[in-house]
């Protein structure tokens, strides 16, 4: 092994720059949640007080675990756990090990706070008073649509 030398033959290199960074939120980017997670966060809460709380004995509905909840709302469980996370940290979910049906082991099941359900009591508010979107007209026979814009799509 030959000792490292500081001489002309080896210039030193400068450390490197530190740069400030924003502190990151819990369980969260930089940037903030996306819209997607919003909305997929307001359908959580709600389906966690349409289940309501775990039982106090026996076992939980799997409707409270994070592949029940997944399945309800037709969400990844990537996703579902990303948000989860974010709520936990917030202090509006609460989460636990417990027995859940059908399941062999313990299970992380999730339930509303006090400060959830109160999130939910106004979250529930705020849908119900919202006016319904008019239906669309029907077409009569031989009536034709207008073109579609850029992004649409074809009614299902």
């Amino acid at each position: 092994m030959r000792a490292a030398t500081t001489g002309p033959s080896s210039p030193e290199r400068s450390p490197p720059i530190e740069r400030p960074r924003a502190p990151t939120p819990p369980g969260g980017s930089p940037a903030g949640p996306t819209p997607e997670h919003v909305r997929l966060a307001i359908r959580l809460v709600l389906h966690l007080e349409a289940v309501g709380p775990p039982p106090r004995e026996g076992e939980a509905p799997t409707a409270l675990t994070q592949a029940g909840i997944g399945a309800a709302l037709a969400a990844t469980q990537g996703a579902v756990s990303k948000v989860l996370r974010q709520l936990v940290a917030s202090e509006v979910v609460r989460r636990e090990r417990l027995h859940a049906a059908r399941m062999v082991r313990r299970v992380r099941v999730y339930s509303l706070t006090r400060r959830g359900e109160l999130l939910a009591g106004e979250l529930r508010a705020r849908t119900s008073g919202r006016p319904t979107p008019p239906e669309p007209p029907a077409l009569t026979a031989g009536a034709t649509c207008p073109p579609l814009g850029r992004g649409q799509r074809e009614p299902q």
